[in-house]
């Protein structure tokens, strides 16, 4: 505004100067010189063309015509503000900015995802036992044997569905086996239930119990409690002591019993009338990962017999029932020990060991010479057929099973062993020993023993003269061992 007021006084100012009275630099009409240049150029280089030259001067403000427009050139100054329009604009650049409270809005939502936990309502489920809910607690009622029964879990009426993962009864007397199921977690919804079974055992000493039930949904855990009674023993039930002994063996009854693994036979030692009292024979105990053992209790065969094979300890129950009163008797334990035996898994061993006064301390090079046999039902003595096992024939297989000399000794440093890795009931082994070779030192004294299972069963002695052949035993694994006890001077005999 100050320039356009500078430019006007001078154009005032110019305008004044030209009007004033100054005659000797007029002209008249008739001295206008109308061929004169009067371009800038020209009038700079007229003489006496002061007039023009002055003109020029009067013209001065067309010639100032552009700082005239200058405004026009500072209209960019006054349009600034648009130019500035980006910056007006700015918080359209910064909605990012306003817009962060949205960027947070997982964290604003989190309450909705915790949404379930307050506003879902919490599953249920229900125990059923014989067709009808079994409510908090079930009673399997007296006993006076293991009960199992059949239960299924359901989904509480109008309860939403869930999920089963892990199913569990707590305490000794109580054992679940679990139904088939179709995956797991298993699921529980309307038309579609958990089936499992319990077994009760009244012997044990804590008859109290309880299921638990885990589920995937709130409140993730259900339980029920399992209660049971033992009914009342007879009070007529005689004293008796279980005992075990290996089957088909000249092994007596033992208690505790040990053997390899295989056949045991359980009897009853003591007095009490079968009639009256029936024996009952159940697995208490058995080793970590041994199948369940077997019973075999034929009412046309005596005694009962269970298989163990597992190594390790087992504990066999015998429960006499009072057939009279309808009364149980209390329960009376029999531990049986599976080992694994230095003779390994055969059915028999025989061995024979000796020693002389006259050589206390035998060795190699020094001793006497006994050689053991051990003959098949269908052998002879000193034969090579294969039925009789000896030095001179020291392997061979009977019944499937090898047959072998394991140990041959010359000087009395060892003894001799055969072992039988099948010996069948109702055949008849026979043992003999033969004192080979005395080497000078005169009578020996000879120990002939039968293993059966890895336990002693039988043991005989004699004092040989040189050349005698003794006949210590036989023995059928199905009536035990048989004492022959005969010996005969320089020669071998059946």
């Amino acid at each position: 505004m100050f320039r356009k007021r500078i430019l006007f006084v001078l154009v005032v100012s110019l305008m004044t100067a030209a009007c004033s009275d100054d005659s000797r630099n007029r002209r008249g009409p008739d001295e206008w010189d109308f061929d004169d240049d009067v371009s800038v150029e020209d009038d700079a280089g007229d003489v006496g063309d002061e007039v023009d030259g002055s003109d020029l001067d009067a013209d001065t403000p067309d010639a100032e015509i552009p700082d005239t427009d200058t405004p026009d050139a500072d209209t960019p100054d006054v349009d600034t503000p648009d130019v500035n329009i980006p910056d007006a604009d700015t918080p359209d650049v910064n909605i990012p900015d306003a817009d962060a409270p949205d960027a947070d809005i997982p964290d604003v939502e989190e309450p909705d995802v915790e949404e379930p936990d307050v506003e879902v309502p919490g599953t249920c489920v229900e125990l059923w036992a014989g067709g009808a809910p079994a409510g908090e607690d079930f009673d399997f009622g007296a006993r006076n044997e293991a009960t199992t029964l059949s239960f299924e879990l359901r989904l509480c009426e109008g309860a939403a569905p869930t999920r089963v993962d892990a199913l569990e009864a707590v305490g000794d007397a109580y054992t679940l086996v679990l139904g088939s199921v179709n995956g797991w977690p298993a699921p529980i919804e309307e038309g579609r239930t958990l089936n499992f079974t319990l077994t009760f055992d009244p012997q044990e000493v804590d008859l109290d119990g309880e299921l638990v039930v885990g589920v995937v949904d709130v409140p993730g855990e259900f339980r029920f409690g399992l209660t049971g009674a033992r009914m009342a023993y007879s009070p007529e039930c005689p004293a008796v002591t279980p005992q075990a002994a290996p089957s088909f063996t000249a092994v007596g009854p033992a208690n505790p019993a040990e053997a390899t693994g295989g056949l045991f036979d359980l009897s009853v030692a003591g007095t009490y009338v079968p009639a009256r009292f029936s024996a009952q024979w159940y697995v208490v105990d058995t080793p970590a990962g041994a199948t369940s053992p077997v019973f075999y209790d034929r009412s046309d065969e005596a005694p009962t017999r269970v298989r163990l094979d597992a190594p390790g300890d087992y504990v066999i129950g015998l429960k006499l029932y009072d057939e009279q009163l309808g009364q149980d008797c209390a329960p009376v334990m029999l531990p049986v020990e599976v080992i694994e035996s230095a003779f390994g898994a055969n059915d028999a061993v025989v061995t024979v060991t000796w020693s002389n006064a006259q050589v206390p301390n035998p060795s190699e090079g020094n001793g006497t010479d006994m050689d053991l046999h051990l003959c098949h039902p269908d052998g002879e003595f000193n034969t090579t057929e294969g039925w009789c096992v000896y030095w001179r024939s020291a392997a061979t297989v009977w019944h499937t099973g090898n047959a072998e000399l394991v140990i041959d000794d010359l000087y009395g440093v060892t003894g001799e062993m055969i072992s039988q890795e099948f010996a069948l009931p109702g055949f008849s082994y026979r043992v003999g020993v033969e004192y080979f070779n005395d080497n000078g030192y005169g009578p020996s004294l000879a120990t002939a023993k039968l293993y059966q299972r890895g336990v002693e069963a039988h043991v005989q002695t004699r004092l040989l003269q040189y050349l005698d052949f003794w006949r210590p035993f036989d023995f059928d694994p199905a009536t035990g061992v048989t004492v022959v006890d005969t010996v005969q001077n320089g020669s071998s005999f059946p």
